[in-house]
């Protein structure tokens, strides 16, 4: 089996505070928990996923999530194949650059035949659009898909809507995102 959605390293919130929705879970409790992680943190956190993925038949999976260096280090000392993408948790308006966002994708497609890197963002509403923008043209330069969350909840395309007059397939499509898939 292959697991095109993971956030791998988010098992230690597993049944954390499950029963709110989805933009107070992670305001509330995600965003706050996340933001006292290591690196080192991270990798651990990595391996149990990926040992749990592996007793549940999952030999890939699609994962986002911070310090997409030590993802794919955790990924290729366990031999599981993982695409990897940032997430914010990981590339959003609070963390990193388009500058570290290229340089993951350089680094993480050479490092190994058991992991890759599609660059994306967490999701329209905590990415600015100047950051999108930005990605988008990042995506036409190395000729890449962009991965992202898109209308998960009735909410998030409200306020889309809201902001930008669009739902995020619709902004993101003009922005220019799917031009190479």
């Amino acid at each position: 089996f292959k697991d095109a959605h993971t956030h791998t390293a988010m098992t230690f919130l597993r049944s954390y505070a499950d029963d709110l929705p989805l933009q107070d879970w992670l305001n509330k409790q995600v965003f706050p928990k996340e933001g006292q992680l290591t690196e080192d943190d991270v990798y651990w956190l990595n391996i149990l996923g990926i040992m749990e993925y592996l007793t549940s038949g999952i030999t890939s999976n699609f994962d986002m999530y911070f310090f997409p260096p030590v993802d794919a280090k955790a990924s290729v000392d366990t031999g599981f194949r993982t695409v990897q993408t940032v997430f914010t948790s990981g590339w959003n308006n609070f963390t990193d650059s388009l500058e570290v966002l290229e340089e993951n994708y350089l680094r993480i497609n050479k490092l190994s035949d058991l992991t890759s890197y599609v660059p994306g963002f967490h999701a329209e509403y905590t990415t600015s659009k100047e950051l999108m923008e930005g990605v988008a043209k990042l995506a036409q330069k190395l000729k890449s898909p962009v991965w992202l969350h898109n209308s998960e909840t009735k909410l998030e395309v409200a306020e889309c809507k809201e902001r930008w007059g669009m739902t995020p397939t619709q902004l993101t499509d003009a922005l220019g995102m799917y031009e190479y898939g």
